[in-house]
């Protein structure tokens, strides 16, 4: 038997093959010969697992690889190979069996430096994620990342207000109802709590306006003696 060719053709050749003889298999009018091919055809897949070499990227040492992927700049040295949506360098390691991918830069202070102390993070004085040089990375806590995140402003906090909050009950217009209702005396701020199914207190810092400043209705103090009107 002459040996198969490594091609991926073939191998979608013997998987096909393969398919199909399983799929006869399970016919009710499957045969004695329609069973024996199916041996075959397993048997030849096995083969040609067992035989495949490592994916050749996998079987170089991840140092090389590494070092493979970094350009090497006056400034700092960039991960040209894949990055994570942050823009962070990620490689992979491990092999079939343990595969996983790892932060590059991560691998980069461990690589000059040893392993990273448990719970630390690995941080960039030069701001630019995909850099591995290792005298731009430091070690700090979770702590000094998210100081260091917000003091060069890459730490945003997007709060939304109103209808633009998904996790809002309200619309404005229940707001206005809710303000006029309370204004006029015709319910507690209890009662319109259980009617909108809120809490009394986010209820209270409607009708106080602290809540919900931009909807429009009469805005009444604590002492329900301040009423004022507030343009819809």
């Amino acid at each position: 038997m002459s040996p198969r060719p490594r091609s991926s053709s073939s191998r979608k050749a013997l998987w096909l093959r393969l398919k199909r003889s399983r799929e006869a298999c399970a016919a009710p009018d499957a045969t004695d010969e329609t069973r024996h091919q199916l041996a075959e055809d397993e048997a030849a897949w096995a083969a040609f697992l067992a035989a495949a070499p490592p994916p050749a990227s996998r079987s170089r040492p991840i140092e090389e690889r590494f070092w493979g992927r970094v350009n090497k700049g006056a400034g700092c040295w960039l991960w040209t190979g894949h990055r994570n949506d942050d823009g962070y360098g990620m490689i992979g390691s491990g092999g079939r069996i343990g595969f996983k991918m790892r932060s590059t830069h991560r691998l980069s202070w461990e690589l000059h430096h040893g392993p990273i102390p448990e719970g630390m993070s690995v941080l960039h004085r030069c701001d630019t994620p995909a850099c591995v040089r290792p005298d731009h990375l430091f070690i700090g806590t979770q702590r000094d990342n998210m100081a260091d995140a917000s003091q060069k402003g890459r730490l945003v906090t997007v709060r939304r207000f109103g209808e633009s909050n998904a996790q809002s009950v309200l619309t404005a217009a229940d707001v206005v109802v809710i303000r006029e209702t309370y204004a006029a005396r015709q319910a507690t701020q209890a009662q319109l709590a259980g009617d909108y199914k809120i809490t009394q207190s986010h209820l209270s810092s409607i009708v106080r306006g602290d809540g919900w400043p931009e909807a429009g209705g009469p805005i009444t103090r604590r002492n329900r003696s301040s009423v004022r009107k507030r343009q819809v």
